[in-house]
């Protein structure tokens, strides 16, 4: 388990990797994946499969959302 930032845009949560980070590497071997999280008295797991996002205009709308946003806590509310 290791600290995720992460953003929610248009229906979806994205995160961010280096291509050659092994959380990248691991995610090209197998999608599948969860991210954890906790506050208060709530505990949250969101299970999917992670997809790489290369179009322009959609990785603009994350890059804005993490930049309005750098700890993704008002977009995921």
């Amino acid at each position: 388990m290791r600290p995720v930032f992460a953003v929610w845009v248009d229906e979806a949560l994205y995160l961010s990797s280096d291509p050659t980070a092994r959380k990248s590497r691991n995610l090209d071997g197998d999608a599948h994946c969860s991210i954890a999280t906790s506050c208060h008295d709530l505990d949250l797991v969101v299970e999917g499969k992670a997809q790489r996002v290369t179009d322009p205009r959609r990785l603009q709308r994350i890059a804005a959302a993490y930049k309005e946003d750098p700890r993704g806590l008002a977009s995921a509310a």
